[in-house]
């Protein structure tokens, strides 16, 4: 599914048509395995996924871990997460 979720992906701009690919790519540790990094790869999106703790990153010196762009990721999931609870507020007014 993740690559059929990433081909949808359509990034307006203000001049010109959408782009389809996003520059970088955050997720959580799930979705650390070899295919999504390699897809990811190919088509020239940078990867910003922690490696697991029972997974061998590999140490041939291509494999960096952006620690400030993961963190940026939270402010996404705090954002869901809020309007998740405000779902509530939503459905009553």
């Amino acid at each position: 599914m993740f690559e059929s979720v990433f081909d949808g992906i359509s990034i307006a701009q203000p001049l010109g048509r959408p782009r389809t690919r996003p520059t970088r790519a955050a997720g959580d540790k799930g979705y650390s395995c070899r295919r999504i990094r390699d897809w990811l790869r190919r088509h020239g999106i940078g990867v910003v996924i922690p490696h697991k703790d029972n997974e061998q990153a590999r140490r041939d010196g291509r494999t960096k871990f952006d620690k400030a762009a993961y963190r940026r990721r939270s402010i996404i999931e705090n954002v869901i997460g809020w309007l998740k609870e405000c779902r509530r507020v939503a459905t009553r007014f």
